[in-house]
C-alpha cells in the first residue's frame, strides 16, 4: 500500500488490489471518516468488500457508479446493501464494471454513538489495467 499526502497534509492510502478481492474500509479517526485505501485499484468483474463498524453509506458523484444502476451502497458492521437507482435493493453484490482508468468518485457518511461524519475528500474507485 502506497501512502499519499493530499495538499491540505492529511495522509491518504493507495492500493492496487490486483487478483485479489477488492476490500475498504471505512473508519472513523479524530472525527472524520476515513477510506482506506482513499484510492482503490479495482479490476473489472471484481466485487469489492466494504466493512465498517458503524452505520454507512456511500453515494457516487453525478450517478457515475463502477456498478450497473447502483447510487448507493449502505450497511451496518458487515452487512451490506446495494441500491438500485429506482430504490430497490440489489442481491447478491454487484461486481465493478468500467474502462481502464476510469475513475469513479463517493461521498461516505458514518454515524456511530457520538455522532454523525461526512467525508468531503471524495475517495475513489479505479479501474485498473
Amino acid at each position: 500500500m502506497d501512502t499519499v499526502t493530499t495538499a491540505a497534509g492529511e495522509s491518504r492510502q493507495t492500493l492496487r488490489f490486483g487478483d485479489a478481492a477488492a476490500s475498504i474500509e471505512i473508519l472513523v479517526r479524530n472525527g472524520k471518516p476515513l477510506c482506506v485505501p482513499h484510492r482503490a485499484y479495482v479490476r473489472r468483474d471484481q466485487p469489492i468488500k466494504w466493512h465498517c463498524d458503524g452505520h454507512w453509506t456511500i453515494r457516487f458523484l453525478n450517478k457515475h457508479t463502477p456498478f450497473p444502476g447502483v447510487l448507493s451502497v449502505s450497511g451496518n458492521g458487515r452487512e451490506v446493501h446495494y441500491v438500485h437507482e429506482d430504490g430497490t435493493e440489489i442481491s447478491p453484490a454487484p461486481v465493478v464494471t468500467g474502462s481502464a482508468g476510469e475513475r469513479f468518485r463517493y461521498a461516505v457518511a458514518v454515524a456511530d454513538a457520538s455522532g454523525v461524519y461526512l467525508d468531503a475528500a471524495c475517495p475513489e474507485i479505479i479501474i485498473d489495467l
